[in-house]
Parts: C-alpha cells; structure tokens; sequence
C-alpha cells in the first residue's frame, strides 16, 4: 500500500511539495483506471479530428457523426473531410474508459448546385499582425453574417470570444484566447496558427494567422455602465470593468471608433472602474433628443477592450 499522505490543518501551509504529492497520486489513479482524457476538436476539420482520434496513441475510437441539421454522415466520405467541427460528445477533458467513441457535430455543406457562391466569407488582412495572446484582433474580411455573434472564430483550435458590436459583414473584432496548446508562450517567438471562421449561413473560411506571446498589459474588459441604458452628451458616464489599471495618463476612451472616433481623457482610473465625460460632439446627433446607439472602446496603454454599446443622447 502506497504511504498515506498526511492530512493538512486549519491554517497549516500547504507546499509545493505536498501539493505535487497529491497530483501525482491523482494522475496515477487515472492512470490504473484506464480512464482516457477526451481531447479538444472543435474548431479542426472532420479530417484533423478522424487522424486525432484513430492515432496510434489515441485509445479513443470515432463515434457517431451528423451535421448541424442532424444529417448521419459516413466518416468515410472524402466530400466532407474539410467541414468543421462544431460539437462533441463527451466534451474535451473527460475522463472516458479506453476504447469509447467520441462522436461529432460538422457544419453542413451546401447542397448541390448552391455553392460556393458570392456569398462565401473570405479574409482579407489582420490587425495587429502578429497578435499576441489575450488581445483583440480585427479581421478584414467579407461576407460576415449578422449578427455578429453568429460568426465563431477559432484560432488554434480553441474558440475565441464572440465578435464585439463593432463587427459587421467586413469586420470581425475577437479576444483572441489568453492559452492556446501549441501557441507562444512567454519570451518566444510568434507562430503561425490556424484560423477558422464559421458564419451563421454555416459557411466557412480558414487561413493563418501569426500569433505572439501575451502583452504585459492585460486586455481591459467593460462590462458596464452607469447610466446603464442611455446617457446625455457631455455627461458624466461611469465604465466598469476590469483591466484599467490606476494610471489616468494610460487611460483613452473611444467613443465611435469605426465611424467618427471622439476620445476622451478620464477624470478618474481605478483598476475596475473608469469615470469619463461623454463628448460633446459626437456625430449624427443634431437636434435635441436625438440619439444614437454609440460603440466605446477603453485603450490602456496600447491595449484596446472589445466595444460595448450604449445609447447616447443630445439633450
């Protein structure tokens, strides 16, 4: 019998020794059990995922395969190797018995005689090229459906965050993700990794986009407002979030960024909270109470957030 390992106390320190003697005991029960871990397929082709699953390491077997409209599809048909996956069952780290079928969600091809056609997405450029971890990415593009956040990016396999509210049929903004197996890590140089985008019309585009390690700034998030629904020009509007950090000197706020861009300087920065002064002369808003939904940004450094949207209004 293996040594038991001591229990810790209320307020004892736990070590990094302990702590490792506990995953190791871990790892080997998952081990002794023949419990396989699911690995991650979304975002690869039905050809990646079939070549992950029957590998010679693998231990898992492909289970069943259908499309979004819930179509059986025959893992055996070439036509539908470079469809997308979308779904699996059991999701990515499971523990499943060795043997066990993972089976699959593609997107759907489109029907004999329907495409490709003009209304198949396309990429243009990135911005910034490279982009590092944890930072938001503009692709350039058509082609992009609406809403935005019917369009899924993944890049490296992993899923990034739904395009904010800048994002329209040519422009796509997305958090890119903060891990990605395969990607830089700290001090390396960038790499080149896959991108996939799957339209709401289940089209689909892939290419490659170069990707660096993580900013030392973290990407700024908003996550509200104060007025939470509509604010007035030239009225105090508080931001938030998280990620500002407490230099009012780093700090820019965009208000309109993609149409007619209007900055404004902070009154105040803490790191979750930013107070501001709406503009007063944002366009499109002439006579009194017009108003307009309207995109802000947070720039921290060189750092910017995805948008988030409210309505402003001239008294």
């Amino acid at each position: 019998m293996a040594d038991e390992l001591p229990e810790v106390q209320p307020g004892q320190r736990i070590t990094a020794e302990a702590w490792n003697a506990v995953v190791r005991r871990l790892n080997a029960a998952v081990g002794a059990s023949g419990a396989v871990p699911v690995p991650n397929l979304f975002g690869k082709t039905l050809q990646e995922a079939l070549t992950t699953l029957n590998s010679a390491g693998s231990r898992l077997g492909v289970g069943k395969i259908f499309d979004v409209f819930g179509k059986s599809i025959i893992d055996t048909d070439a036509t539908m190797r470079a469809q997308i996956v979308l779904g699996q069952t059991p999701p990515s780290g499971a523990f499943v018995s060795a043997g066990s079928g993972v089976s699959l969600v593609i997107a759907a091809k489109a029907a004999p005689g329907t495409g490709p056609t003009s209304e198949t997405p396309a990429i243009a450029s990135y911005e910034p090229d490279p982009v590092p971890l944890d930072t938001i990415l503009h692709i350039r593009g058509e082609h992009f459906t609406f809403p935005p956040s019917s369009n899924i990016v993944t890049i490296g396999g992993v899923r990034a965050s739904e395009p904010d509210n800048r994002s329209d049929a040519t422009n796509l903004y997305v958090l890119v993700p903060r891990e990605i197996p395969g990607g830089p890590g700290a001090g390396e140089a960038a790499k080149e990794l896959d991108l996939v985008i799957v339209t709401g019309s289940l089209a689909q585009v892939a290419g490659k986009v170069w990707v660096a390690p993580p900013s030392a700034t973290p990407t700024p998030i908003i996550d509200g407002f104060v007025p939470s629904q509509r604010v007035d020009l030239e009225q105090n509007l508080i931001i938030n979030g998280g990620g500002f950090g407490s230099d009012v000197g780093a700090v820019r706020v965009v208000f309109d960024p993609t149409e007619a861009p209007r900055e404004a300087k902070p009154t105040s920065v803490v790191p979750t909270s930013i107070s501001v002064t709406v503009p007063k002369d944002i366009t499109g808003l002439t006579a009194s109470r017009d108003q307009r939904p309207i995109h802000v940004v947070v720039h921290v450094n060189d750092v910017a957030s995805p948008a988030k949207t409210i309505r402003i209004r001239k008294p």
